[in-house]
């Protein structure tokens, strides 16, 4: 299973309410209609356990394949999305992975 998992910080004056209702009502229908994700879930970071706490949300996208990705991430529509976003988020804690799950 191949994974985007995407950390990051709101800003000062964003809530968590308005933050999910964007998500739940803009971001959620839009990323779910890029033909690379199969999945998308968003998890609101409750307490960190141990080390620095980098993160109040942390998005996992289930992928296709990092090439059928960025070619979403080239579309118009991807880069509307991102002038949107960014107005919620603090842009230096966001943190981009891309990865593969290991399997037994």
């Amino acid at each position: 299973m191949l994974n985007i998992i995407v950390c990051y910080r709101l800003k000062p004056e964003v809530t968590n309410e308005e933050y999910e209702k964007y998500f739940k009502q803009e971001k959620y229908p839009l990323v779910m209609s890029f033909p690379s994700v199969n999945t998308f879930k968003l998890n609101r970071v409750m307490e960190t356990l141990e080390g620095k706490g980098t993160a109040d949300y942390v998005g996992v996208l289930e992928i296709e394949s990092l090439a059928s990705y960025q070619r979403d991430r080239e579309t118009i529509e991807f880069q509307e999305f991102l002038s949107k976003w960014i107005t919620f988020v603090e842009p230096s804690s966001i943190n981009v992975s891309y990865v593969e799950e290991v399997r037994i």
